[in-house]
């Protein structure tokens, strides 16, 4: 009995002295799904990809255009939209977002010149 009192003890400060996010950390886990280009992105000419590395983590967030009902645009931490998932990819992101799934995209590879901007990323599931 004894030391079930000294886990809730310990229990109750470690929920006391972090947030929420960190008491998930160690429950979640990537699931990594796939790699894929970012749309739209030749179109933004004076977008600043050339400061993202690789690695960096990227938003997706759902959108509702007149072109597609299964938007999924990716944005920098900033909120800076840099273009959108290809259209054969959009719809089972877009439900998977709809259904409030956490996914994680991050930068893969980047090609920049004086033509043209290639974006690729990678898309995780976060598992809980």
């Amino acid at each position: 009995m004894k030391d079930l009192a000294i886990h809730q003890e310990q229990l109750l400060k470690a929920v006391q002295n972090n947030s929420p996010g960190q008491l998930l950390q160690p429950l979640t886990k990537e699931i990594y799904l796939l790699d894929t280009y970012v749309a739209d992105i030749l179109f933004a000419r004076d977008l600043p990809v050339a400061d993202l590395k690789e690695g960096d983590e990227l938003l997706l967030r759902r959108e509702a255009t007149l072109y597609s009902e299964f938007t999924v645009a990716v944005l920098k931490k900033d909120g800076l939209r840099l273009g959108e998932l290809p259209s054969y990819n959009q719809e089972i992101f877009a439900r998977l977002l709809d259904a409030g799934k956490a996914l994680k995209a991050t930068v893969r590879q980047i090609d920049v010149s004086e033509e043209y901007q290639t974006l690729v990323i990678s898309i995780y599931l976060i598992d809980f």
